[in-house]
């Protein structure tokens, strides 16, 4: 089934790789849901063309953002020179990233409760063995890249989901050194060695078996989930360093500091996170066995009791978006700023 979007005018994020848009329905009394929609140059989106093509094999877990589908917009004005955009179109998280609710508000207080943490850590833990258990390493887990959205029900807990799957990988491959496009390419029996200045993703939540060795596996994804945790149980980030060379040593040299204060069962979950004796990651503990975790394994019963989430329109491919246009305040919009709850959101 075809549907017909239009863009707001004005990017609600920006990801690594693209502007986030939000896209509302064209024909009149429509009552769909808004949808994100991630644009970038058709001839910049290799990582939007492989988050589209990891997304469709990641379908079917509640714990990863939904995509809809792809498609290419042309522009409205036709002496344009002929640009165009590849769209991704994905649920739209009107709450914004978990980022949001960990940083403190300028009275140094947090949207997360400390007795929360462990229903959220059981929500990552979910979205994680989905993603491997395709074979998949997700690579940049951050808590901007984990979207959230208001329960059905209304009620005080939030529901988070998976995103930006633009640098995810199959579990094994090796990253080399990124060249300068003028520099001729080396034959891969001299390639040079991995540097962690040129990593994947964010360096702060990196393992330090990824960043010894540029190989990318799902315990990469675990240890950057400890940080996280960590993270909002605390409200304060899992290292504090100088620069980047200093924070590279203490993630290859030392692990995050765990207050006294963070409770006993947290304090251990954490240290499965954070395991990375010789070889490198062996011993830190699965997606699947963490959610057997007395921190995390009774949130079960507390994820079921929660009205699913109604996504209100449905999949298809998607007619090309119209171009976005300047509007007079009077015109009648299909969401009001007041829609939308965050002036911005991190994709």
């Amino acid at each position: 089934m075809k549907h017909s979007w239009t863009k707001q005018c004005g990017a609600i994020g920006r990801g690594t790789h693209a502007g986030v848009y939000l896209a509302l329905p064209v024909a009149a009394g429509d009552d769909s849901s808004p949808i994100a929609v991630k644009s970038v140059d058709v001839n910049s989106a290799e990582n939007l063309l492989r988050e589209a093509r990891i997304l469709r094999q990641l379908r079917g877990s509640p714990y990863v953002i939904h995509c809809f589908g792809e498609d290419v917009s042309a522009a409205a004005d036709p002496h344009d020179g002929g640009w165009r955009d590849f769209n991704l179109l994905l649920e739209y998280a009107p709450a914004g990233s978990l980022g949001s609710l960990i940083r403190p508000g300028y009275d140094g207080t947090t949207l997360i409760q400390k007795s929360d943490v462990s229903f959220y850590a059981y929500q990552i833990l979910m979205g994680l063995s989905h993603v491997h258990e395709k074979g998949f390493v997700h690579n940049d887990l951050k808590p901007e890249n984990i979207l959230v959205f208001p329960a059905a029900d209304g009620g005080r807990l939030f529901r988070l989901k998976l995103a930006d799957f633009g640098v995810s990988t199959l579990a094994g491959k090796k990253d080399v050194t990124y060249y300068d496009d003028d520099e001729e390419e080396e034959d891969e029996e001299e390639e040079e060695p991995f540097c962690p200045h040129h990593c994947r993703g964010s360096l702060f939540y990196a393992s330090p078996e990824y960043l010894a060795t540029g190989k990318h596996n799902t315990g990469d994804d675990i240890w950057a989930l400890g940080c996280i945790v960590l993270e909002m149980l605390t409200g304060e980030p899992a290292w504090l360093c100088r620069d980047s060379n200093d924070l590279i040593d203490q993630i290859l040299y030392e692990k995050p500091g765990i207050p006294e204060e963070v409770p006993a069962t947290a304090r251990d979950f954490l240290s499965k996170c954070f395991l990375k004796r010789e070889p490198w990651g062996e011993e830190r503990w699965t997606a699947r066995k963490l959610l057997q975790h007395p921190f995390v394994r009774d949130n079960k019963d507390v994820a079921a009791c929660l009205a699913p989430m109604e996504i209100g329109f449905e999949d298809g491919k998607m007619n090309p978006f119209l171009g976005c246009e300047e509007e007079d305040d009077d015109d009648e919009h299909w969401v009001s700023t007041e829609d939308l709850f965050l002036p911005f959101r991190s994709y």
